[in-house]
């Protein structure tokens, strides 16, 4: 939360010589808005000022700025407009109460050298008189804005600057009258009418008294007219101290941590040989009966085969199976097929003892 960096009395004291030294001034087309009104802001210069323009505003007791000549509203210190030259009458704002919550809004303008941080006073242009503010009421019951003839402006303000007149423009009015600023020696500068020396154009009364009681207030400053009324300005409230914030906790180191061991690499394995095939085994075949029946069956005569089945006389070792054997003798060359009923196992001996050759 942004705050002044003024304790109150200052404060009070830059709002009270405002109209009295201000270079320029805030003025609205109207202070007091309900909740569709809208209102022109302006900043009057009497004389061209350079430097950096500021405008803030209060909610909920913290600052916000009016950054981007009014485009941006942020809590960030930054100004309406930046090393500018200003003079004559500067619409800053457009001020609409739609959507506002209800409540009293102070608007602060401030014009400081360029760069220059805002929230210290002595960097304002004019120094205290730098400083200039208008109070907006916004949404509020006529109890509370004063504004019962509805002209957008507290019935008792007659400066329009959105506050109820009281003790601070009293006095305001008397320092003001007590100057002589045309050096003529004789008439008071709001002694304009009759320019009578001694009465102020508002003081119509006749009795020697009253010039005399007003030519004293003047002069003294210390006029009941300064005397709190029961209409008096609420005082600045003191700004709350900044809450004490909690030490922050001493983190604990962390632990140590154990190294991991080093896992030693898994050793490399050596291949595997590759086992030669294991052979095959050929069962062992009993060719006695095979050769037996070779010769029984007729098969070894000179006319067919011979005794040697190794000489392959008409082919004969193309029946080494039993298979081939049965398609010899169902083809029947040389009149084999007299062997059609030997049965299976005789020619499977056969076809076994034929394998040896």
């Amino acid at each position: 939360m942004i705050k002044f960096n003024m304790k109150p009395l200052v404060i009070a004291l830059g709002l009270g010589v405002i109209s009295l030294s201000a270079s320029a001034h805030l003025a609205s087309t109207r202070t007091v808005l309900n909740s569709t009104d809208s209102a022109v802001v302006t900043v009057n210069f009497a004389q061209p000022v350079s430097g950096d323009l500021y405008l803030a505003t209060n909610v909920n007791g913290a600052l916000v700025f009016f950054a981007d000549q009014g485009k941006t509203l942020t809590i960030k210190v930054l100004p309406f407009k930046s090393n500018g030259v200003f003079e004559g009458s500067l619409k800053v704002l457009d001020v609409s109460a739609l959507g506002i919550p209800p409540n009293q809004y102070p608007l602060y303008e401030v014009v400081t050298a360029p760069g220059a941080d805002p929230l210290n006073f002595n960097n304002w242009i004019g120094g205290l008189g730098g400083l200039h503010k208008l109070n907006f009421t916004i949404g509020l019951p006529v109890a509370v804005s004063n504004d019962r003839n509805g002209d957008g402006f507290s019935d008792d303000d007659n400066d329009h600057d959105g506050y109820r007149d009281g003790v601070i423009d009293t006095c305001k009015a008397v320092a003001r009258d007590g100057k002589d600023d045309h050096n003529d020696g004789s008439s008071r500068d709001d002694d304009n009418e009759s320019n009578d020396g001694s009465r102020r154009d508002d003081d119509h009364g006749s009795s020697s008294s009253s010039s005399s009681s007003s030519s004293s207030s003047s002069t003294s400053g210390t006029s009941s007219n300064c005397t709190p009324t029961a209409q008096t300005t609420a005082p600045v409230p003191t700004l709350p101290p900044l809450p004490t914030l909690p030490p922050v906790p001493t983190i604990s180191p962390l632990p140590t941590m154990v190294p991991v061991p080093v896992i030693p690499p898994v050793p490399t394995m050596a291949p595997v040989p590759t086992l030669p095939p294991v052979p095959t085994v050929l069962p062992v075949v009993n060719t006695a009966n095979g050769q037996a029946l070779y010769k029984s069956l007729t098969c070894s005569t000179g006319g067919c085969h011979t005794a040697n089945p190794a000489a392959n006389k008409n082919k004969l070792l193309s029946g080494k199976s039993l298979a081939s054997l049965r398609s010899a003798i169902a083809k029947n060359p040389g009149d084999m097929g007299f062997l059609s009923s030997t049965s299976d196992a005789d020619l499977q001996a056969v076809a076994d003892y034929l394998k040896t050759f």
